[in-house]
C-alpha cells in the first residue's frame, strides 16, 4: 500500500509538471507566466491585488448569520433571515457585482464567454477568504448549483462547479457533483424575490444524504438568494448540518431587479 501511495502522489506530480510545461498558465493581465506550485489562481501577486478586492463581512444583528456585506442588510433582516428551517449559514463573496467592475466583467467572461481559467482564481480567492472567516470551522463538502442537461449542453460547462472543484481542492474537502441534481428546466430568474422564489421552486432534488455535514454551496452570483435558498433546502433534507454560500459576488438590495427597472445579464442567475 506504501509502495502504491508513493506511485500516485509522483505521478500525480509528473503529470502536473508536464501539463504545466506543455500548457503554461500565464497572467490574463500582464501575461507573465505563473508557477502553479506557488501560485493556486491565475493572476500574479502584482495584477491580483489591482484586479480583487475581498471585501470585509458582517454579521447579522438578527440571525447571526455571517453576509458578505453591509449591503445585503435591510433594516432589520439580512438574505439569511427569512429562511426558516433552511436558513442560510451565511453568504461569502468577493466584491459587489455592481461596483466593482472588473469582478463583473470577470464573472460574465467565466459565465458566457469561455474564459474558464477565472473559475481557478475565483476558487483560490473564496478558499481563502472562507478560511479567514471561518478559522476553525470544519467544512467536509463543496456542492455546485446545477445546471439543467439543456443548459449544460449549450454552454458545455457549468461555471459553479467549476468554482466549486477549485475550491474544494484548494481546501482539501471533496466537491460532489452528484448530491444536487436540477429536476426540471426553469426559466431565466428575472423580476423580484418573490418571482424568483416561485421560478426555482422545486427545480432542484439532493441525490444523495449528507447527513450531518457541513456544506459549502456554490455559484458565481448571489441576487436574491432564491437560488441558493432553494438549494439549501434541498441540502438540509439530505442531512446536512450547516449551508454556507460561496460565489464571486453578490448583487446589493438597492440594484436588485425588485428595487430598480432592469437588472444586468450577470443577475438572471438561471445558471
Amino acid at each position: 500500500m506504501q509502495v502504491m501511495a508513493f506511485l500516485k502522489l509522483n505521478l500525480t506530480w509528473i503529470a502536473k509538471q508536464t501539463m504545466d510545461t506543455l500548457f503554461p498558465i500565464t497572467c490574463p493581465e500582464c501575461e507573465v507566466v505563473i508557477d502553479s506550485n506557488q501560485n493556486p489562481g491565475v493572476f500574479c501577486h502584482q495584477c491580483r491585488g489591482e484586479l480583487v478586492t475581498i471585501n470585509d463581512t458582517i454579521t447579522c444583528e438578527t440571525c447571526q448569520s455571517i453576509v458578505a456585506s453591509e449591503a445585503m442588510l435591510l433594516a432589520d433582516k439580512c438574505y439569511c433571515c427569512a429562511k426558516g428551517d433552511f436558513r442560510l449559514g451565511g453568504i461569502v463573496a468577493l466584491g459587489n457585482y455592481h461596483s466593482d467592475k472588473k469582478l463583473g466583467s470577470m464573472i460574465l467572461q467565466l459565465k458566457h464567454g469561455g474564459k474558464t481559467w477565472y473559475a481557478r482564481e475565483f476558487g483560490y480567492q473564496l478558499a481563502e477568504k472562507i478560511t479567514s472567516v471561518f478559522p476553525e470551522k470544519t467544512w467536509h463538502a463543496a456542492v455546485a448549483v446545477p445546471l439543467h442537461r439543456s443548459r449544460l449542453w449549450s454552454r458545455g460547462y457549468n461555471q459553479a462547479a467549476l468554482l466549486a472543484a477549485y475550491l474544494a481542492n484548494n481546501m482539501n474537502i471533496p466537491a460532489y457533483k452528484w448530491l444536487l441534481t436540477r429536476s426540471r428546466k426553469t426559466a431565466p430568474q428575472s423580476g423580484g424575490r418573490t418571482d424568483r422564489q416561485i421560478n426555482v421552486e422545486g427545480a432542484f432534488s439532493a441525490g444523495g444524504i449528507c447527513k450531518n455535514a457541513a456544506v459549502i454551496l456554490v455559484d458565481d452570483v448571489v441576487t436574491t438568494g432564491a437560488t441558493v435558498s432553494e438549494c439549501a433546502a434541498e441540502l438540509y433534507k439530505a442531512g446536512a448540518s450547516e449551508v454556507l454560500v460561496a460565489a464571486c459576488a453578490w448583487v446589493p438590495i438597492s440594484k436588485r431587479a425588485d428595487n430598480v427597472s432592469s437588472i444586468t445579464e450577470a443577475d438572471d442567475d438561471y445558471t
